[in-house]
């Protein structure tokens, strides 16, 4: 049990049973928030379980279950950067007049065979299907002709299953090799509708479609001592993409939307890494990346009649160089990294909740990594670590409209150019520990323009708890501050929105304690 600030509670429980041969675990949580601003409360229940069956020295078959339902969840909208600075508590007005909320219900089961067909050979077979059902109420009535309407309503299945036959062998130098073959196949229905958003109720129809999205990927992997102290590996996937609409609202004013778009790439990676000493490990790898659109992001389009199925995939190629190393109680990594993508999927357009995506032409990513953290284990001991990132992430256009020429050579929105976290822990006695943990970030800009900002930040939190043994069971006592200076930041931005509202305010000074009690 957990109380906290702004009227936080958090509930939970935990069974785990078994043997051998068949054990599993059930997690159940309950969480609920009044919110730090208006309009922002929510309340959440999720339970995840997870069972395992060994019938045999060669089978095993886990089967996992996840249940979550949140009812309500208020969004109080994003605020401008005068409304920010004068007051981040408050809501907008658009908020309260249509009810801007959203609730979710997800439901899905999976089952994982893993059979061992003999010394060299094993077999893994994967299946799962799931439901979704969304509905969020938006920040606009959405009445118009062409219109998808301000309240949307989601109700989908999905299903998918793979398997992959892995084999080990050894080399003529007598080091081992490993190859995996694979194939999986996912796809998705879901019926999509759109209703005048009147006041927060839900009005007359304004979108009536079926939605289907698949894919279909087979794909290879060698993993090689190449010597003693190289390992190589390698591998490449094909992958095919469906995206299909049908769409049953057809009207003089709103034609029929119907449609669809079928994306297939094959994407390559390789891998090398070099034990350098005992301590020491250097690593390559290079490779590249597809991702399509997903029905989401395919769901509006700039006239606002219909999905967008100009919308194209996204390719990145990406190379990271490496190092980790540990000695005694010292863990240091560093890593290096440059990745190109064309047609990067991006957000051109963001209003009340809706956001209609784009393509941006070449957008590069490169940037260093490095952390560092020290633990001896023993009682009294200080605990630290560090992890600091650099990223420059900007628009590399070098064709398209004059959108695209005008952000050239501009930061990618959404992403901070430097972040540092530190956190420092201490066990001054058996049973206690406390520390500290700061986070820093560097600006953030909103739009494509880089015209505004997120500003930077850093804060600061303080945790704390005892661990005792008393009336049959092990307890858990804690508490934690977040944000203890009260810094004013945002905590989150929505990119290019239409009205201006890009910023989300991180909650202020905020408080925790909770209680937990293990039975055995």
């Amino acid at each position: 049990v957990a109380l906290g600030s702004n009227g936080e509670r958090l509930l939970g429980a935990s069974v785990d049973v078994g043997n051998a041969e068949l054990g599993g675990l059930i997690d159940v949580v309950r969480f609920e928030t009044d919110g730090w601003r208006p309009h922002s409360a929510a309340e959440r229940v999720h339970l995840n379980s997870k069972w395992v069956a060994r019938p045999n020295s060669d089978t095993r078959v886990t089967a996992l279950v996840n249940l979550y339902d949140q009812p309500s969840a208020q969004d109080p909208l994003g605020l401008t950067r005068a409304q920010f600075d004068a007051d981040p508590r408050q809501v907008q007005p658009a908020a309260e007049i249509f009810n801007t909320r959203k609730a979710v219900s997800q439901n899905q089961l999976g089952v994982v065979w893993e059979q061992r067909l003999g010394p060299q050979d094993e077999l893994r077979i994967l299946g799962y299907g799931g439901t979704r059902e969304l509905r969020q109420t938006l920040a606009f009535a959405g009445s118009g002709a062409t219109s998808a309407g301000g309240v949307v309503d989601l109700a989908r299945n999905y299903y998918g299953a793979g398997a992959a036959w892995t084999h080990q062998l050894r080399l003529p130098s007598g080091l081992p090799m490993t190859w995996t073959l694979g194939v999986n196949a996912d796809r998705l229905v879901e019926d999509r509708r759109g209703f005048v958003n009147d006041r927060g109720a839900s009005g007359a129809l304004q979108r009536d479609e079926t939605d289907r999205a698949g894919n279909t990927d087979a794909y290879a992997q060698v993993d090689a001592w190449v010597s003693e102290r190289l390992r190589l590996v390698a591998g490449a996937r094909f992958t095919r993409v469906r995206l299909a609409v049908d769409d049953h609202y057809v009207r003089a004013s709103n034609p029929d939307d119907s449609g669809a778009r079928t994306f297939s790439h094959t994407t390559p990676a390789l891998g090398l890494v070099w034990a350098a000493s005992d301590a020491l490990n250097l690593y390559a790898n290079a490779g590249g990346g597809f991702e399509s659109p997903t029905l989401s992001e395919q769901a509006y389009s700039a006239t606002g009649s219909g999905s967008n199925f100009a919308l194209g995939a996204a390719r990145t190629q990406q190379v990271e160089l490496g190092a980790k190393w540990q000695a005694g109680t010292q863990r240091w990594s560093a890593a290096v990294f440059d990745a190109r993508t064309k047609d990067e999927i991006v957000p051109i357009a963001s209003l009340g909740g809706r956001t209609i995506y784009g393509n941006a032409a070449n957008v590069r990513r490169r940037g260093l990594e490095l952390a560092w953290q020290s633990d001896t284990g023993n009682r009294g001991a200080w605990t630290p670590r560090v992890a600091f990132t650099w990223l420059d992430a900007y628009f590399e256009e070098t064709a398209g409209d004059a959108a695209a020429s005008a952000r050239t050579g501009r930061r990618l929105p959404g992403t901070a150019r430097t972040v540092l976290h530190v956190g420092l822990d201490h066990r001054p006695a058996a049973g206690w520990r406390w520390g500290l943990d700061a986070h820093a970030s560097s600006q953030v800009f909103v739009n494509d323009a880089n015209s505004q900002a997120a500003p930077g930040y850093a804060t600061l939190g303080l945790h704390a708890a005892h661990t005792f043994d008393a009336a049959g069971a092990r307890w858990n006592a804690w508490a934690r501050v977040d944000n203890l200076l009260d810094q004013r930041y945002a905590g989150s931005v929505i990119v290019n929105e239409g009205n201006g509202r890009y910023y989300e305010p991180a909650s202020g000074r905020r408080f925790m304690v909770g209680l937990r009690a293990q039975f055995q």
